[in-house]
């Protein structure tokens, strides 16, 4: 039988497929075992690749025993996002089986598919928006701001004209205060971090949980702009960096998933045709961690 290749991983400028990567180099290394660890381990949070490749090993006796109707129902499972090779392979399968493992192959695939696919682990996994229900509190606080505290500018780059952006995230405690500010994407660069991390720092919030909630840290997020008014220019920039992410969020990048989710949801730079809204966020953020 002709050998199949698994699918090859990508190596990025940060490490946002370490898993993927490491069971990849497991297999290379001829780690079998470990591999189909770790490719199941991501098979079932809806990961399509590791799906593909549990298929292949399941087919070849790697890691684990050949089983074809275990490779047939784990491929089917991967087919959800449509690929040629799939469908010559899953005919192949077929091929080999005869009714009655068929016949077990496709309840397996059912199987699989009630568990992990797209849509089940969608609702099982995903962060919702809560809708407004009167008799059922809400566990999402009322959040007020009472207290802002403006980035200074720094000096050197406002006289060299330079503008920019960062998008903080971090926690509201139920006392109001900000806890654990991190970059989530910045430009250009770090130019602006710090001051923005200090003026976030400085905020202070008013939250209010509907009764029977106990009050716990909120995660929130929050985009400085650094520019002047009017500055159409700018915001050219920030609609054309947006467009580069959002090509590599489609094509699976987790982290440009995550940053999409933030930047094209700051409706005061976004077009109006590509702003997001939060269901959209939260699908992306979904995506990201899934990835």
């Amino acid at each position: 039988m002709k050998a199949l290749l698994l699918i090859p991983f990508l190596l990025f400028a940060t490490p946002v497929l370490a898993d993927f990567t490491s069971a990849s180099q497991a297999y290379e290394n001829k780690s079998y075992i470990e591999a189909y660890k770790q490719f199941k381990q991501l098979a079932v949070i809806g990961n399509k690749r590791a799906q593909t490749n549990l298929a292949i090993m399941y087919l070849q006796g790697e890691g684990t025993d050949t089983d074809l109707t275990e490779a047939y129902a784990w491929l089917k499972l991967a087919q959800e996002e449509t690929n040629p090779e799939h469908e010559n392979t899953l005919n192949m399968i077929r091929s080999k089986l005869s009714k009655e493992q068929l016949l077990v192959a496709e309840e397996k695939a059912d199987r699989l598919t009630k568990k992990y696919s797209t849509s089940q682990l969608i609702s099982q996994l995903s962060p919702i928006t809560l809708a407004d229900h009167s008799h059922s509190p809400s566990t999402k606080p009322q959040i007020e701001i009472i207290k802002r505290a403006q980035p200074r500018f720094p000096g050197k780059l406002s006289r060299a004209g330079s503008r920019g952006w960062v998008s903080v995230e971090f926690d509201i405690h139920p006392d109001g205060s900000v806890h654990n500010p991190s970059i989530a994407d910045a430009y250009p660069n770090d130019a602006f971090n710090q001051v923005s991390i200090d003026a976030i720092s400085k905020w202070q919030y008013k939250l209010t949980f509907d009764e029977g909630i106990t009050p716990k840290p909120y995660p929130a997020s929050q985009t400085f702009i650094y520019t002047y008014h009017d500055d159409r220019g700018f915001k050219n920039a920030y609609n054309s960096r947006l467009n580069i992410i959002k090509n590599r969020a489609l094509k699976g990048n987790s982290r440009a998933q995550y940053v999409y989710a933030i930047a094209a949801n700051v409706s005061a730079y976004v077009d109006k045709e590509d702003f997001i809204e939060q269901e959209e966020v939260n699908n992306w953020l979904f995506k990201s961690a899934q990835n």
